[in-house]
């Protein structure tokens, strides 16, 4: 869910709990828009991040490391000089806005203690980190706001700090008088009265009741949560049970919502780093496709082209036949041609000779010739590259981690892909793992890259193991370890087939061809690019990879 103010009231209960009396031991500022602070308590030590990245705001506990700059930025120190060695009073949210202030009373610069209070605005692009002291007056904030940034409010040192203006109810106080259910978009509509409703929890609450929702976060019924999809992603996160959920998603709950937050932005932290990275090679690799795909375009043309060279060849043995007929500056000459039994016009150059004539079109058939057999050595070249390179690009689809996607880079570095970094010479690794499955009672291995499919298949591997991979598809080499003196079920086959399909460019597909065999049968040609194999004496079953 949104970081709204549902999750802010939950956070505020969880850290009073946790850190109230606690000092702060430590600040730090490894981001331009994010802070850690660490409070040490009585018993144990925690850390808080407090992020207002425009991208995902937001404040929880963490067990994150982070790496600070060789320099702590100014705000940092600021907020050393005045909160170092401070101690929490309280956490405090106002009133339903996704607002907390940290109370936190320490020494001022007389050896007097003074309370002073850290405000954390969690508002989308709007968030900020503000200090400022017991009069309220702002001594910094991590963004400041200046009149051509904002001409509603400023939030500049030395100025008096106001809350946000904000016209809509607090739904704690306010209840519900209207009947949204005939409204066009009516999570829109609630979320436009009241304030700190997110579009998500306003579907909550039209589903299961605006007093129902209301009473619970009133009575601190907090029961955070995340919401997973049926592939394990975290879709979404709450502080309150959700209902709107489908039979396909799957909600797991947590003691802490800073768990549920940490867990939630990690994995989108994740997936946006993968998205990254996998971006950057599979741009590389589309580019080589395209490559591919032009230069087989122009040898499908120079083929083409190349079937007139037997109509070349005709004409020259015509010509050298009928010298006899043929008088210099002839514009042409009519021949019958004694391979079909018709009659041929053939052109001529007036200001060649006959013989020269004869020669020119043997030249010709030559040269298309020679043009036609280059043209087919390149092409099958140009397709086996092809393939190869469409096998990367199903590679860096199902990359699912940063390493991944660094055995995919140096793939592409050997073959030549991408330049070769001289200034870091050092020992080639071994491939990471392959992926490992027990089906009943045999264990399948599933190469996730053609580094690894080459180590799995021509390395780890025995001879009498079997191996699997899609027809004529991109995808992983599988491997069934066969047990000694025992024949592999035809279950055991088929289901390793489904893994060799899911793991492939066709798992979207619902009948999919995938070859077995045994390891034996299996030969890199020399020469051959990673991943890329011949095989014989093997079986085809297919398979429905979307069951």
């Amino acid at each position: 869910m949104a970081f709204d103010a549902s999750v802010i009231r939950c956070l505020a209960i969880e850290l009073n709990q946790k850190l109230k009396g606690g000092k702060i031991d430590k600040i730090h500022q490894p981001q331009k828009d994010e802070l850690y602070l660490v409070f040490r308590t009585f018993k144990e030590s925690f850390r808080l991040r407090i992020s207002v990245t425009p991208a995902c705001p937001r404040l929880n506990l963490t067990s994150d490391k982070y790496e600070n700059p060789p320099a702590p930025p100014m705000f940092c120190m600021l907020l050393r000089k005045h909160l170092g060695g401070g101690r929490l009073i309280q956490v405090e949210q106002i009133g339903f806005e996704r607002i907390l202030i940290f109370h936190i009373e320490s020494y001022d610069e007389l050896g007097d203690l003074s309370v002073k209070k850290l405000i954390v605005e969690i508002m989308g692009k709007h968030s900020n980190i503000i200090l400022v002291n017991k009069e309220d007056k702002i001594i910094d904030s991590i963004k400041r706001i200046d009149i051509s940034l904002s001409s509603v409010r400023q939030v500049l040192p030395g100025l008096t700090y106001h809350l946000p203006p904000n016209d809509r109810k607090n739904p704690l106080i306010s209840p519900l008088e209207e009947d949204l259910s005939d409204k066009r978009e009516p999570e829109k509509e609630l979320t436009k009265i009241y304030s700190g409703i997110s579009p998500q929890l306003a579907g909550e609450i039209l589903r299961t009741g605006f007093d129902n929702v209301i009473e619970k976060i009133k009575n601190n019924e907090f029961s955070p949560c995340i919401i997973l999809d049926s592939k394990d992603n975290a879709v979404d996160f709450s502080a309150i049970a959700v209902t709107q959920y489908g039979q396909e998603f799957k909600i797991v709950p947590d003691e802490s919502i800073s768990g549920v937050v940490d867990t939630f932005y990690r994995q989108k932290a994740h997936s946006a780093l993968l998205k990254r990275l996998s971006a950057e090679l599979l741009r590389l690799v589309s580019n080589n496709i395209e490559r591919c795909e032009k230069k087989l375009s122009i040898f499908e043309r120079q083929i083409q082209d190349s079937q007139k060279k037997d109509t070349y060849k005709i004409y020259g043995e015509l010509i050298t036949a009928n010298l006899y007929k043929i008088k210099y500056g002839d514009k042409e000459v009519v021949a019958d041609n004694y391979y079909d039994g018709t009659e041929v016009t053939i052109p001529l150059d007036e200001n060649l000779s006959p013989a020269k004539n004869a020669q020119r079109y043997y030249t010709k058939y030559t040269k298309a010739k020679t043009a036609e057999e280059q043209a087919i050595i390149q092409k099958k070249k140009t397709e086996k590259e092809l393939k190869y390179l469409e096998s990367v690009a199903d590679e860096i689809a199902r990359a699912d981690s940063p390493s991944d996607i660094a055995e995919i880079k140096e793939e592409l570095r050997e073959t030549g892909y991408i330049s070769a970094d001289t200034s870091k010479r050092k020992k080639k690794d071994l491939p990471l793992s392959p992926i490992e499955f027990e089906i009943d009672g045999y264990t399948v291995l599933v190469g996730r890259n053609n580094r690894q499919n080459d180590y799995l298949t021509l390395k780890m591997a025995r001879s009498t193991d079997i191996w699997l991979h899609t027809k004529d598809i991109p995808g992983s080499h599988v491997i069934i370890r066969k047990k000694q003196d025992e024949e592999i079920p035809d279950a055991v086959i088929e289901k390793s087939a489904i893994l060799a399909a899911r793991h492939s460019k066709a798992k979207n597909s619902s009948k999919v061809a995938v070859d077995y065999t045994t390891v034996k049968n299996v030969k890199k040609p020399s020469g051959a690019k990673p991943g890329m194999v011949i095989y014989d004496h093997y079986y085809t079953i297919y398979v429905n990879p979307t069951e």
